[in-house]
This record gives C-alpha cells, sequence and structure tokens, in this order.
C-alpha cells in the first residue's frame, strides 16, 4: 500500500496534569459547520494510519486528528518543576496512560468550546479507545457516538510480545540504531496482513528508530502496553452503550489482540454489533481501507440520521399542542 499524501499537525495543544506538562499537536480538516469526527491513534502509532479516511471523510465531516504525546509530532510530557524527584518509573508508566486520557479529554473540551451544541462522533484503535472510554466514562466528554477497531479495553494486555520488552529492557536498550530499526519494522509488518509500502513503513517507524530517545520511547511504550489495565472504568463499561451508539470492528487476523474480544467487548459495552473484517490484521485502517471505509461510512450516516430524528423529536415535543 502507498503511503497516503501528508496531513500537517499545524496546531499545538498545552495542558498540565498534576505532576506533567504535555503538548500535543493536531489539526482539523473539513467545513467547521460539518458535524465533528475525531480519529484517536494507538501504541505505537500515529495520526497517521488515518489520513486516508480522514481525507474522504472531510467532504461530511469537520474531521479531527491529533498525536498522543510521545508519538509522531507529539513530544513526551515533561516533569513539572518539584516534582520529578516524585515520580518513580512504576509509577510514571501506571499513570502515564491516564494522564494521556486528562490530557485528551482536556483536548477535546478545547474544540468543543469553538461547536456550539454540537458533539463530536468518535473512532479510536488499539490503545486509543481506552483513553476514548476514559474520557468519556472518568472525564464527562459527551460523545455522539463511538466506532471502536481492534482495541485493548479489557483487564491488562500481556502479550508475550510486550512481555519481553518488560523482562528484557536492558537488552532492547543496549542494541544500535540498526538492530533497533529492525524490530520497530518487524512489529510493523506483523501489525498487518497485508504487505505495506517502504515508504508508508518508514514513515511509521522514524519516531522510534531514527534517535536513541526514540529507542528509549519505544521501548517505554512496549513495556507500558504489557501492564496498563482499564480497572478503573471496565466495571463502567455497560452504561456507554447504554448511553450512546457503539459498534466494533475488527480484523480477523490481528495477531495482537484476538478476534474472539470482539465479541466479549460487545457484550461488556452494551455494543450494537460487531463488523469482523476477513483478512485483516491489527491496523485494518491500512490493511483494509475500502472494506473499513465503507462500513465507517455507513456507520456515521445511520447515527448522522438518528440525531436528525431525535432533534426533531424533541422540537416536536417543545412545540407544544
Amino acid at each position: 500500500m502507498a503511503s497516503p499524501s501528508t496531513i500537517e499537525l499545524n496546531e499545538i495543544f498545552q495542558h498540565s496534569t498534576a505532576t506533567h506538562a504535555y503538548t500535543l499537536h493536531w489539526t482539523s480538516i473539513g467545513a467547521p459547520a460539518s458535524t465533528p469526527l475525531v480519529f484517536i491513534h494507538g501504541t505505537p502509532w500515529s495520526s497517521h494510519i488515518w489520513y486516508a479516511h480522514a481525507q474522504a471523510l472531510s467532504s461530511h465531516f469537520h474531521v479531527y486528528l491529533f498525536d498522543n504525546p510521545t508519538f509522531g509530532a507529539s513530544p513526551l510530557g515533561q516533569p513539572l518543576p518539584g516534582k520529578s524527584h516524585a515520580i518513580s518509573k512504576e509509577a510514571e508508566l501506571d499513570a502515564d496512560f491516564s494522564q494521556e486520557s486528562e490530557v485528551f479529554a482536556a483536548l477535546y473540551n478545547h474544540w468543543k468550546a469553538s461547536w456550539g451544541s454540537k458533539d463530536a462522533h468518535v473512532v479510536a484503535h488499539g490503545s486509543g479507545a481506552l483513553m476514548s472510554l476514559r474520557a468519556f466514562i472518568l472525564h464527562d466528554c459527551q460523545f455522539l457516538s463511538l466506532y471502536l477497531i481492534n482495541v485493548t479495553t479489557l483487564g491488562p494486555s500481556p502479550h508475550p510480545y510486550f512481555e519481553r520488552f518488560k523482562n528484557a529492557e536492558s537488552f532492547f536498550q543496549s542494541l544500535t540504531l540498526e538492530d533497533f530499526d529492525k524490530i520497530v519494522a518487524a512489529f510493523i509488518r506483523g501489525s498487518t496482513s497485508s504487505k505495506l509500502g517502504e515508504e508508508l513503513i518508514e514513515t511509521l517507524k522514524t519516531p522510534w528508530v531514527s534517535t536513541e530517545e526514540g529507542n528509549k520511547a519505544f521501548i517505554r511504550q512496549m513495556i507500558r502496553a504489557s501492564q496498563h489495565n482499564a480497572d478503573e472504568v471496565e466495571d463502567r463499561y455497560p452504561e456507554v452503550g447504554l448511553r450512546i451508539p457503539v459498534r466494533i470492528a475488527w480484523g480477523d487476523e490481528d495477531h495482537l489482540n484476538h478476534v474472539v474480544t470482539a465479541s466479549k467487548l460487545k457484550e461488556k459495552l452494551n455494543a450494537k454489533e460487531v463488523f469482523v473484517i476477513e483478512g485483516a490484521g491489527h491496523l485494518v485502517m491500512l490493511d483494509n481501507v475500502i472494506e473499513l471505509g465503507v462500513d465507517l461510512r455507513r456507520w456515521l450516516d445511520q447515527q448522522q440520521q438518528r440525531t436528525h430524528e431525535l432533534k426533531v423529536r424533541i422540537e416536536y415535543v417543545l412545540q407544544g399542542p
């Protein structure tokens, strides 16, 4: 697959948590008057994986893209003055995902301030789905709908691949840049069922392989993926599908998150249905752009119609007899 054309993240959002300062790079495309549509990437990807779908949908929606801290164009969060000594490595990894979710919630509310009474449809992949659920459940972000793809949202994620980084961190840190490049490239290829173009692989791996700091950041994300959990929100999953429509899409050749998880997640979230994409791996949006794109567009159109009908009914009731 050829690399989608570039979308520049030309806007900056800054937010501080209790311990860290974060800078996120983001952008929006499409008419501002259209319904907002937010794409969230997971680990260890960036907004680049959404370019094809964002461009296709920008003629009908106001599409928002951003890179999470450490990913793509957004730098790692920095400890606030006087806080470094109080943050252990274990605490930082445990708190990292919850803090990133807090930062996303702040970014979402920053966008929402310009939307008036509108809310956004949200499309999330991998660990980005847990971020969206935390924002919805814990930070009271209001969404029109959720479309979740090959997600990691049920308890810990102890896949053997991530466990290797956790158990042999010093070994991976000792690798040369050349050897580390091969590991990251192999991970990217293993996340798809199709043959990605070298240009796209280069784009996806560059932030992690071009410097020693990038290597360390990749290792850190892999270790975090081995131990982050959803305990804080999982008990409240059932309320999500009762409040907003939820659809789950899954590539049946995902070797990181097996497709059987999709049906379990459907029950947990009270989601409407699961859409299984045959022959697609973890990076469904790159493996099968068209099939995922058609289903996503159909879903969004259905939700737009549902929202319109609900608005009409409310206006009718408010008019009175």
